[in-house]
């Protein structure tokens, strides 16, 4: 919902089971556990914190400014885009999807099957790096079934249907000039 880290909800069927994972009975707290009753929060029972940051005004805020229907379609074309990015992978067989675009999120990597799995992590991992240094967008790595993949995460509310046409078509350009320079596989730490 564009907000930062130190924002986010869990949701919960049961509230018992929040409140049981940072439940915490410290001696400095005694005092206060003692004049709570059951229906009474504890905030320091739903977090690692035992402050109340107004971590939430973040979020309540934004839906202030941009209400809920303007947050709901940020979302929705967050989702487009991925949906968009994944359309193309699929025009060039050599793109494989990793998981497939969802909540804004698409996997892949590039495959070649005249090379190993260790190679091909390594060629993934170098089209990244490419495509950082050129700073056209950033498309980073992360370790899915034990193997490097490529990851596009799309929620920029400015990017089009182009831009995220043109992101895969310089990730393929980029996966170009990676296998005519020649991948150099790391070898394994000892």
């Amino acid at each position: 919902m564009f907000q930062t880290y130190g924002c986010g909800m869990v949701f919960v069927r049961q509230r018992k089971h929040l409140s049981q994972v940072f439940h915490t009975r410290p001696e400095y707290l005694l005092d206060a556990h003692a004049d709570t009753d059951a229906d009474q929060i504890n905030f320091w029972d739903l977090g690692v914190e035992l402050t109340r940051p107004a971590r939430a005004l973040k979020l309540w805020l934004t839906l202030q400014v941009l209400g809920s229907d303007a947050m709901g379609e940020a979302i929705a074309h967050g989702c487009r885009l991925a949906t968009w990015a994944q359309d193309e992978l699929e025009k060039d067989p050599r793109w494989d999807i990793v998981s497939p675009a969802q909540l804004g999120i698409v996997t892949f990597r590039m495959t070649d099957a005249a090379m190993s799995p260790e190679a091909l992590d390594a060629l993934n991992s170098e089209i990244s790096s490419r495509a950082l240094q050129e700073g056209f967008a950033t498309v980073l790595t992360t370790r899915l079934r034990n193997r490097t993949v490529l990851r596009i995460c799309a929620i920029h509310p400015d990017a089009t249907e182009s831009d995220m046409r043109e992101t895969i078509r310089m990730l393929s350009s980029c996966a170009e000039a990676v296998l005519t320079s020649g991948v150099q596989v790391p070898k394994p730490l000892a």
